[in-house]
């Protein structure tokens, strides 16, 4: 998996930090192939070199909003959904929702607006830039989640507290050497074959 990451950083000439330990590539793969999936079907995770060598660490999360805030939009604008792409600082160090460490919307994303409720996703009406909320976090505290539900309204989630937390241990370390804003690439599934 690592030598397909790289190579698609490179095809679609995205920055890939290359140099340095825990110089982190912070990452997210969107499985478009189910566009009414309630589950963490997508992956989350980070790629950076340690000693020399390349290093993964990648788990179950959602790219998309869950089925709650798709029918029940927290926005008069519609359900957020980010599109694939490249989005540099976007993410720094924070508390989301004041509440715990994570990473919060540094830089403001242009993101699609579903509007019409049906639960399907709808990959259309993108608005301008804005500082929406678009955090990078956890589901459950305390046990993994099996569906998304509530826990997204357009932000990137892991579904494993314990994996969660791995990846803040990695981001943090990447913070001391590096600071606390970070780089977020959104795959698409399909570009990975």
């Amino acid at each position: 998996m690592i030598g397909k990451l790289i190579n698609l950083y490179k095809r679609l000439r995205y920055v890939l930090y290359e140099t340095g330990d825990y110089n982190v590539n912070l990452f997210g793969i969107r499985n478009s192939n189910d566009t009414h999936s309630n589950g963490f079907n997508d992956y989350l995770g980070v790629l950076y070199r340690l000693n020399g060598e390349w290093k993964i660490f990648m788990c179950a999360g959602t790219t998309d909003p869950g089925l709650t805030s798709r029918t029940i939009p927290v926005s008069t604008l519609g359900t957020a959904i980010l599109p694939c792409g490249q989005y540099p600082k976007m993410f720094r160090i924070g508390k989301h929702k004041g509440q715990y460490d994570a990473l919060v919307q540094n830089t403001p994303v242009a993101l699609f607006r579903d509007r019409n409720k049906d639960g399907k996703l709808d990959f259309c009406n993108l608005q301008p830039p804005a500082m929406c909320g678009i955090n990078f976090h956890r589901a459950n505290a305390k046990v993994k989640s099996k569906q998304v539900d509530g826990w997204s309204a357009g932000c990137q989630v892991v579904a494993d507290p314990q994996d969660f937390a791995e990846i803040m241990r990695i981001i943090k370390e990447s913070a001391k050497r590096y600071g606390s804003v970070f780089t977020y690439t959104l795959f698409d599934i399909k570009d990975l074959v």
